[in-house]
């Protein structure tokens, strides 16, 4: 096997670089979205991808669309961004939108459907793209969200989500970014 090391970007909060929104401690900085049956969010470190802790996020059956978690962020432009990148490992197979990532700025909040996690069990490495963002929609986010849609709440019952390394880039970044995420162990 062929590895070099890939240095991330800077990591500061700002327009067009990458920044990391999950760290090591990731329930600490997650919360209920103050739906009707928000999962519970806590750090795991039996199933994690990088590092010692995902967040784990255990979706109830009586979840209904809009329930889900969020955390708070410095005020950030993404609107020169690309992607939302996170790792996801489900108890059940999810279809493109049962899970949506909602991002608030002051214009409101715009939301995005997270793709498939076919595979039960298994890290799956998705990307949201986010380069919708223009003109005023993303040039001042607040808050960054995974909620369960109305599609997500009718086809599964209780099943469990761990998130691991969500992080935004714009273009310059993704080729690195995208190598040194794959080379994780």
């Amino acid at each position: 096997i062929n590895i070099g090391l890939i240095p991330f970007a800077t990591m500061t909060n700002g327009s067009t670089e990458t920044t990391v929104y999950t760290d090591d401690t990731p329930a600490g900085e997650w919360g209920a979205v103050g739906g009707t049956a928000d999962p519970a969010d806590t750090n795991d470190a039996t199933i994690a991808r990088v590092g010692t802790n995902s967040l784990k996020l255990a979706w109830l059956a009586t979840a209904v669309a809009g329930d889900g978690v969020t955390a708070t962020i410095t005020s950030d432009n993404l609107e020169a961004n690309e992607s939302i990148g996170m790792w996801i490992y489900s108890t059940a197979a999810l279809t493109a939108g049962d899970l949506t990532l909602v991002l608030t700025d002051d214009g409101g909040a715009r939301t995005f459907n997270i793709p498939a996690v076919a595979t039960l069990n298994k890290w799956t490495w998705v990307e949201v793209d986010i380069s919708a963002l223009t003109g005023g929609t993303g040039d001042a986010v607040t808050a960054v969200a995974i909620k369960l849609s109305s599609a997500g709440a009718t086809a599964h019952g209780v099943f469990t989500t761990y998130i691991d390394t969500m992080v935004k880039w714009d273009a310059a970044d993704e080729l690195t970014l995208g190598v040194d995420l794959i080379d994780q162990p």
